[in-house]
């Protein structure tokens, strides 16, 4: 488990809230995650553990989801999200996020 505290600079958090009063009428949220096919992660609370390149996750229940991209790093990492965020994000019911990785 010593990835997780390496790659600490490099963790997206993703916290779900619950369907609010007006929200979207789905009750979950998605996340897409766009990366080169070669690009390895780990995932905490997610239903898949580990992936390789272009992942996405569908129904998401409220609740803390954590991407990270698995050793060896590039000489840089850059994370961007839709919603504008780069590091920890907050998923409501309906959201539809895309996070792009590149190194």
């Amino acid at each position: 488990m010593n990835y997780w505290m390496v790659a600490a600079a490099m963790v997206v958090v993703l916290t779900a809230s619950a369907t609010s009063a007006g929200a979207s009428s789905r009750p979950w949220a998605t996340l897409r995650i766009q990366a080169p096919a070669d690009m390895e992660f780990r995932t905490l609370g997610l239903p898949e553990p580990a992936f390789t390149g272009p992942a996405y996750f569908t129904k998401l229940d409220p609740g803390t989801y954590v991407v990270v991209q698995a050793p060896p790093y590039g000489p840089t990492l850059s994370i961007s999200c839709t919603d504008g965020g780069a590091q920890q994000h907050e998923l409501s019911a309906g959201d539809d996020v895309v996070c792009t990785f590149g190194n």
